[in-house]
This record gives C-alpha cells, structure tokens and sequence, in this order.
C-alpha cells in the first residue's frame, strides 16, 4: 500500500484484515520507520537467548496478519531476509539453527509508489517481485474532495455519539482546502470543530486549519535522506546518477569520482537494474 503520510494506509490494512478470514487471527503493525535493526530483527523472527525462546511476530501472528508500516525504511539486510520469507515462508529465529514456517500474510505500506521507491533505491528488486501483484496507491486527499462528505460523517461517528451535521458553508470551507496532511489533517480539523459546534451544527467559524501540516509536509520533502543508512543513500546516489546516465556506467564512475569497475561492484552488491 502507498501513499503519502497521512492518506489511511494503516486503516486500509486494518480493514483487509477484519474483512478476510484471518479477522479472527492477530494483527499487528510494525513501524518499521521507528525501531533499530537489531530490535526489528528479533522482533520479527524471535530470538533464542541461553536456551529460552523468546518468539517474534512471524509466531506470535500465524494466521493473521502484520503490516509492516514504511516498509521502505527497513535496512537492505532486512529486505533481504523478508523477500526469502515471502518467496519461501520460511525463517530462522536469531541464534537458532532450525528453520520454521509461519502462515502469516504480510501487508507493507511504504512512502511513495513502488516505481519511485525503486528508482530512489529505496526497495531491493528481490522484494518489490513478491509485493508487485497486488499493489494499492492511496490517492492524496485533494484529489478525492467528491468523498469529503463521506469521510467526515464517518469521522464523525466515530469521534462522538452525539447527532453532529455539517452546514453547506462549512462543508464548502473544507472542500476549498489543500489538505496537506490528508486524512490525519481531517481527523484533527473535524476533532476541532466538533468540540466548538453549537446546536449540534458544525458552522463555517467552528472549521479551523492547522497550517503546521504544511511545513511539516514540506520538511518530510526537503529531509528525505534523514534517517538512512550509509549504504542506503548510496545504493540512491548510484542508481539516480545511473539513471541520469541512462546506464553508461563509464560516464557515472567519472559523475561520480569513482572507478567503473567500483560502479560494476556496486549495482551487483545492490542488485540495481543497470
């Protein structure tokens, strides 16, 4: 699933779930974005420590599911280890010798679509063909303003008990905003309003913009490398200037500074498509 921040990728999944046969198996969601390597890891497969097991997800959710939220933050070692899980449905605990099997479905949802995640080197090639069959774009709120109407009545309903409606000027008010953050920014401006609203109305004055979910769209855009590994900002580096290139590898080792056959190394170690 992707999508920008804030567009209901986590809801999506959480509905996939409830909607399928594993709704009475666990769920659980793994903010891939948040949590250290070392942690991640044995939080997924478990861990075999002075003879006690201490069991991961892949356990812990059999025939259930796990959404791994931001799955394009996860380390290449990582994306490795989960493209062999998904080819084979096999894994090994940390500090075990056994291989085990778990029936757990895997969802991922990531920051951009899976072309421009590919393209910045952000996802393994290995990993984006076990997730290539059945991709879901989630499109930014300003481009769905013909369900605004929908989503705030179900906003609503879940936010209080009490009767709420919205006037038409206040629903126009919010069909004329960019809505920057997207849902989250809806969820946050509805919340708002209905704790202003009088007489069980939402009116044009109760409808309010938080105009900090601008900046911080804009700070996620200019700070797109923060966070990254070494390895995975320059796994970017050489497929952007390869793709700059067009794949003449002679002239992107000399872009670059380096020798061609460092740029050869590279696209194997990497497994880039040049």
């Amino acid at each position: 699933i992707s999508g920008e921040q804030g567009t209901g990728k986590t809801t999506v999944a959480q509905l996939i779930h409830q909607a399928g046969p594993r709704a009475d198996h666990p769920y659980f969601v793994v903010p891939c974005h948040s949590i250290p390597d070392v942690i991640l890891d044995a939080g997924l497969v478990g861990k075999i420590d002075s003879g006690a097991e201490y069991h991961g997800r892949l356990f812990l959710c059999n025939r259930g599911t796990i959404l791994l939220d931001n799955v394009d933050y996860l380390s290449l070692k990582l994306q490795e280890k989960l493209a062999e899980f998904l080819k084979t449905r096999t894994y090994r605990p940390v500090g075990s010798n056994r291989d085990r099997t778990s029936d757990v479905r895997i969802i991922v949802s990531m920051r951009s679509s899976v072309d421009d995640s590919y393209r910045a080197g952000f996802v393994i090639p290995s990993l984006l063909t076990q997730l290539l069959p059945q991709p879901l774009v989630m499109p930014l709120l300003c481009k769905r303003q013909g369900d605004l109407p929908h989503l705030c009545c179900d906003f609503l309903a879940r936010m209080t008990e009490q009767p709420l409606t919205i006037s038409s000027d206040a629903m126009d008010k919010l069909k004329e905003h960019p809505w920057p953050g997207n849902l989250h920014e809806l969820e946050t401006v509805l919340g708002q309003a209905m704790r202003s609203a009088k007489g069980g109305v939402i009116q044009d004055d109760d409808v309010r913009f938080d105009y900090a979910f601008t900046r911080k769209r804009r700070d996620a855009t200019t700070l797109g490398l923060a966070g990254r590994t070494a390895e995975e900002v320059e796994c970017r580096l050489i497929n952007e200037t390869l793709e700059y290139c067009r794949g003449n590898r002679k002239k992107a080792a000399r872009l670059l500074g380096v020798s061609e056959k460092t740029i050869y190394n590279k696209i194997k170690k990497y497994g880039l498509p040049w």
